[in-house]
């Protein structure tokens, strides 16, 4: 069972630090979860394997995918240096390290991607917060790919 959200003096759910209502229910591992993380990692690989796509449609089209983080990460980033440029086979969950996290793998014409999905809430959508090329693929400075 999970813990109830904290409430201030007079009752009321608190907030958290950024800003977020506390009193949302947990997210659950269940069928509709992982069909929903699935769906995302697809779509978000979809979105970001084209770079022949102009700059400001690709950036309009895959930052809706992201978390604030990622968005803040990603947003620099030339399509023109993707070397995937569609997505082959569904995206296949490969780790659930906790109700809030979910890790994928979407398949590409340059290889395996791997996908970080996370969610802050049991109604709050998935987002991506990080794609990671394949190994063969992956640069040496650490910029996102």
């Amino acid at each position: 069972m999970p813990a109830p959200p904290p409430v201030s003096d007079d009752g009321t759910p608190m907030e958290s630090d950024l800003g977020e209502d506390t009193s949302a229910p947990a997210p659950v591992w269940d069928d509709t979860s992982r069909e929903e993380a699935q769906r995302l990692a697809r779509d978000a690989m979809t979105a970001y394997a084209r770079p022949d796509t102009p700059p400001d449609q690709w950036w309009a089209e895959f930052s809706k995918h992201l978390s604030a983080q990622a968005a803040y990460d990603y947003q620099w980033v030339d399509p023109t240096s993707i070397p995937a440029r569609a997505v082959t086979g569904p995206a296949s969950i490969t780790a659930e390290p906790s109700v809030y996290l979910a890790e994928l793998t979407v398949p590409t014409d340059a290889g395996t991607y791997g996908v970080l999905l996370s969610r802050t809430d049991g109604p709050g959508p998935w987002k991506v917060e990080r794609i990671t090329p394949p190994e063969s693929l992956e640069q040496p400075s650490g910029e996102p790919a």
